[in-house]
């Protein structure tokens, strides 16, 4: 039996109602997600600018290796929406900073660091002209570029730092099946002490019977 017009148009309203209405929930992730983003970006700048309140010289540089769990959980989140924020504003500036900035410690400090000025800069109602071209000159270029060096071998292929870990794995894999079996000594005292061997007298030798009937 087959479809009518009527059923096959039918059926083809249901599926373009569903799709219609998957369509208008992804809307609503996207700027439920866009509103989350800036929630958290408008959270670390009234961080900043509270610390840099409280303190007239800014606020002071984070210790990541002193951080626990919880406390560098937050700031790598925070330091990621600053990330993506300059990847739109910024996109030749950061084009060499690889997807996995996050996995070089040095590289995450860099950029908190950098953050943390560049926040404190323009929490300001009226930014400072001076120290946003002392930014612009000086801190943010020299940041990029030490970042590019620790992750100038990343790439479409992957974290350098990942690659080299597997490929050590596999070199230390492959010498350990090609290595030689260790060959065991001539003589089964070799490796016994010297007072032990010299109690035991010497090795390989067969004993005089003669010797036992004197």
């Amino acid at each position: 039996m087959t479809d009518t017009p009527d059923s096959a148009t039918a059926a083809l309203a249901v599926q373009v109602a569903a799709l219609k209405g998957t369509l208008g929930q992804t809307r609503q992730d996207l700027e439920t997600a866009k509103r989350d983003l800036a929630a958290r970006i408008d959270q670390l700048a009234g961080d900043l600018a509270a610390q840099a309140g409280r303190d007239p010289k800014g606020p002071s540089a984070t210790c990541w290796p002193a951080l626990d769990a919880a406390a560098r959980t937050a700031a790598l989140a925070a330091l990621t929406d600053w990330v993506h924020l300059m990847r739109q504003w910024h996109p030749s500036y950061f084009e060499h900073v690889a997807d996995c900035w996050a996995a070089h410690p040095e590289v995450v400090i860099e950029l908190h660091n950098v953050m943390t000025e560049f926040t404190r800069i323009y929490r300001k109602e009226h930014p400072p002209l001076a120290d946003t071209l002392l930014l612009y000159d000086r801190w943010l270029p020299g940041m990029l570029r030490r970042c590019h060096d620790a992750m100038k071998t990343c790439g479409p292929a992957g974290c350098s730092q990942q690659r080299q870990r597997m490929y050590k794995a596999l070199y230390q894999d492959i010498a350990a099946a090609q290595a030689p079996a260790p060959a065991r000594p001539c003589n089964p005292r070799a490796d016994t002490p010297p007072d032990q061997a010299a109690k035991a007298g010497p090795a390989n030798v067969t004993p005089d019977p003669r010797a036992r009937r004197r």
